[in-house]
């Protein structure tokens, strides 16, 4: 999740730095540009895998670190 996350905005990162242009082109009559739901898909991107590590974390890594824990008090 981290990889994914990173490389996204590593990806995002590139499109600013070396294709303004196309980040820039406006969206059917030039209400918005290409940029605002790309960089909206970023965010949704981060809330998400944030999301996905919270159930994760809260189902299997508590039930691991329960189990650690009683192995270490006897």
């Amino acid at each position: 999740m981290s990889a994914a996350m990173f490389f996204a905005f590593v990806a995002f990162t590139m499109l600013v730095a070396f294709k303004k242009d196309w980040l820039a082109a406006p969206i059917g009559t030039g209400v918005t540009s290409v940029g605002i739901p790309v960089g909206l898909g970023l965010i949704a991107l981060a809330i998400v895998l944030t999301g996905i590590y919270v159930i994760r974390a809260n189902t299997v890594f508590d039930r691991q670190m329960t189990e650690i824990l009683k192995d270490a008090r006897q």
